[in-house]
């Protein structure tokens, strides 16, 4: 059996400046969701002893987010944007 610790789609809008650096990463379509067959709940505790709670959709985000935000294009007069799809299933 494959784990899902998530699960949707997310569309991830890049604008782009003239020099080719993305200026800005912005959902234009996002429905993740945790898999409710797979979701564990608390995970860990904090440096306070405060529980951890699983946030897989969250992480999936902030990593799509991190990387697409490194990424450089070719310059342009006018600079641009760009959607990039990805579907978990």
């Amino acid at each position: 059996m494959v784990q899902k610790l998530f699960m949707g789609y997310l569309a991830v809008r890049l604008d782009i400046a003239p020099s080719g650096e993305v200026e800005r990463v912005s959902a234009a379509c996002d429905t993740l969701q945790a898999d409710p067959a797979d979701f564990r709940g608390v995970i860990g505790e904090d440096a306070e002893g405060r529980p951890v709670m699983e946030d897989a959709p969250a992480d999936v985000r902030f990593s799509v987010h991190e990387t697409l935000s490194g990424l450089y294009f070719p310059e342009t007069e006018d600079g641009g944007s760009v959607v990039i799809p990805f579907e978990f299933l």
